[in-house]
C-alpha cells in the first residue's frame, strides 16, 4: 500500500524548478532576513552567500541553499522522502542550530541570527566595505608568523571537539581572517558526535569513531595547505593527541586497527622498553608542540620552514631542496 503522505510530500503535480538567485534574494527580504542587498559575495554547489542589511540596520551574510538532489545527502539528513524543497529547508534549518550550538560554546564562528525557508541569516564577518577574506585568498606575505595562524586553526578544532563536534570541512575555504583572528564558517557537513561507539538508530548523534575519521580527514586538509604554502609543518599526530586529549586512552583500540601492522622483530631482539602507563599518555596529551625555525646553512639555497614539534628528529635538520643541513634561527 501506498504511503499517502509521502506522495503529498513529494509534490507530484508541481514541476521541479531550480531557485534563481534573485528569486532567492527575494523569498530573503519576504521572510524577513533582509531588507536590503548589496551584493552576492560567495556561491557554491550547494549555496549562495548575499551580504545585506536587515531590519535592525545590521550588517548581514544570509545563506540561501540551492534545490539540488543527492541521494547522500538525503540519506545522511533523513530527508529522503521529502519534497525538494522540503530539503533545502530543513538543511537551513539544521545548519542555523549547529551554528548557534557552536556560537554558544565559544567556538570563533559568525552569530546565527534566524531561520525561514530556504535560507538563514548570520552576522557579516567584516565591516562596512565588505566581508573578510578566505584564508585560501590571501597570499604568503600577508602573515607576519603564519604559525600563528595554525595555532589558531588548531586550537579551534580543540575547541569544538570538547564541545562535541567535528567540523567535516575544515580547509582554507572555509576558514575567514579578521582582526587577526580565524572565524569559521560553513557547518551543514558538522556532526555532533556522542562519546561511546554505538548510538540508537535515529539518533542526531553520530558514534566516536566516525568523529575520529572525520577529525583525521579535517587534520589531512588543514596540515598540508600550511606546509604547501607557508613551509609550516605540524606533527599530525601530536596534533591529533593534543585535540583529543583523554579520549584518547579510549580510542587506543581504534588508532591501532587502522594502522600498517609492523613486522615481527626476530627472536632475541624484541625491545625491553615497559609500556606506557595511562599517567605517561597523560602527559603526552597536555604538551603543546614547540616552534621550531629552521634555515638552510648554503648561502645559495637559504630554504626556510617553521616545524611545529615537541622535539626535532635528525631527518628535520635535512634541507628538502639541497639536502643540506638545515639550523635553527
Amino acid at each position: 500500500m501506498v504511503n499517502r503522505e509521502y506522495l503529498e510530500k513529494r509534490d507530484i503535480n508541481n514541476e521541479i524548478t531550480e531557485l534563481s538567485t534573485q528569486q532567492a534574494v527575494a523569498e530573503a527580504i519576504e521572510n524577513g532576513l533582509l531588507v536590503e542587498v548589496q551584493q552576492v559575495i560567495g556561491q557554491g554547489k550547494e549555496a549562495f552567500v548575499c551580504w545585506g542589511v536587515d531590519e535592525y540596520q545590521q550588517q548581514v551574510a544570509v545563506k540561501s541553499y540551492k534545490l539540488y538532489r543527492t541521494t547522500h545527502r538525503g540519506v545522511i539528513h533523513n530527508t529522503y522522502r521529502t519534497s525538494p524543497y522540503a530539503v533545502i529547508a530543513q538543511f537551513a534549518k539544521l545548519e542555523y542550530y549547529k551554528n548557534l550550538d557552536l556560537y554558544e560554546a565559544k567556538i570563533p564562528v559568525p552569530k546565527p541570527y534566524k531561520y525561514a525557508g530556504f535560507s538563514y541569516s548570520m552576522e557579516l564577518i567584516g565591516d562596512e566595505n565588505g566581508p573578510a577574506p578566505l584564508l585560501q585568498d590571501l597570499s604568503k606575505n600577508f602573515f607576519d608568523d603564519p604559525s600563528d595562524i595554525l595555532e589558531q586553526c588548531i586550537d579551534i578544532l580543540y575547541d569544538m571537539f570538547q564541545a562535541r563536534y567535528v567540523h567535516g570541512d575544515f580547509s582554507e575555504h572555509n576558514l575567514l581572517y579578521h582582526n587577526d583572528q580565524v572565524i569559521v564558517i560553513d557547518f551543514l557537513q558538522a556532526k555532533n558526535f556522542a562519546l561511546k561507539d554505538a548510538v540508537r538508530y535515529g539518533s542526531p548523534l553520530i558514534p566516536l569513531t566516525r568523529a575520529y575519521r572525520i577529525l583525521r580527514k579535517d587534520l589531512n586538509s588543514l596540515l598540508p595547505f600550511f606546509k604547501r604554502l607557508f613551509r609550516i609543518e605540524a606533527d599530525y599526530n601530536e596534533v591529533l593527541n593534543y585535540i583529543i586529549g583523554d579520549l584518547r586512552l579510549g580510542l587506543d583500540k581504534w588508532i591501532g586497527s587502522e594502522e600498517p601492522k609492523k613486522k615481527p622483530k626476530k627472536s632475541g631482539t624484541e625491545s625491553k622498553s615497559k609500556p606506557k602507563t595511562s599517567e605517561d599518555l597523560d602527559k603526552n596529551v597536555d604538551l603543546k608542540s614547540n616552534k621550531h625555525h629552521l634555515i638552510c646553512s648554503k648561502a645559495k639555497c637559504k630554504y626556510q620552514k617553521v616545524l611545529m614539534k615537541k622535539q626535532l628528529k635528525p631527518q628535520d635538520l635535512i634541507c628538502p631542496r639541497c639536502k643540506s643541513k638545515m639550523k635553527v634561527k
